[in-house]
Formats: C-alpha cells, sequence, structure tokens
C-alpha cells in the first residue's frame, strides 16, 4: 500500500533520530520555584551520594537523619531535569515519613511520566516506608 505524503516514512524516522517527533518536554518541573545554581549542584550531590543505597540499609539511614529531606523534597519539585526528580521521589519515598505525602501529590502533576508513576507509587505502598 502506497502512502499518501511521498516520502513519509523517511521524513518521519530522520525526526525520529533527531527528536523532534514522538517526544514530549519533560525539563520543566511542574512548581514555579527555582532552585538556585548551588542548590541544584546539592540535589544533584544527594541524589548520586544516596540512590544506590541498598533497601535493607534505608531504617538505618532514616533513623540518622543524615539525608537533608527538605533539599530533596524541593529538588522532587524543582528540579529542571526530570531524572533528578523522579530519582529525589525515590528518596523520599524510602526515607520520608507522611509530611512528604503533599510532595508526592504535587509531583501527579509532572509533566514526566516516571515521577507521575513513582509518586503515585510513593503514595499507595505501605511497604517502603513507615506511615
Amino acid at each position: 500500500m502506497a502512502h499518501v505524503y511521498p516520502g513519509y516514512p523517511q521524513r518521519w524516522r530522520a525526526g525520529v533520530m533527531r527528536g523532534i517527533v514522538g517526544r514530549r518536554s519533560t525539563s520543566m518541573p511542574t512548581v514555579v520555584g527555582v532552585l538556585t545554581a548551588e542548590e541544584r549542584q546539592e540535589v544533584e550531590e544527594v541524589v548520586l551520594r544516596y540512590i544506590a543505597t541498598r533497601s535493607r540499609d534505608f531504617p538505618k539511614l532514616r533513623a540518622s537523619r543524615e539525608v537533608p529531606l527538605d533539599l530533596l523534597a524541593r529538588g522532587a519539585l524543582e528540579h529542571p531535569v526530570g531524572k533528578y526528580r523522579w530519582r529525589c521521589i525515590d528518596l523520599l519515598d524510602h526515607l520520608g515519613d507522611a509530611s512528604a505525602d503533599a510532595i508526592f501529590r504535587t509531583a501527579l502533576n509532572d509533566p514526566l511520566p516516571r515521577v507521575r508513576r513513582h509518586a503515585q507509587h510513593a503514595l499507595d505502598c505501605m511497604k517502603c516506608r513507615p506511615r
């Protein structure tokens, strides 16, 4: 069967290869607040330091209060890179308490599906963190 538009598959594939077709902008967070460059770097350092923590070590890390949860909460909503928003949600899910629920509810409106999915998980899962 011939395509209605000549050259359609080639142009479409070229657009996909350049990242034009089928991409949704995921770089902007949903909350208007803006992290300063120093805060952004701190969020990234905290995420990179603690994201590889084993599940069995989260209770000990939670009890030590070593991780700055307020910084992770701001990163979950205000970081311009979706990967870091997602990782902040993940860490808050395991290290935070019920006070982080407001952050998770706000993150349900994030443009990145992965962030929304993890925020929904954090609200629903009783296994990850104590309430």
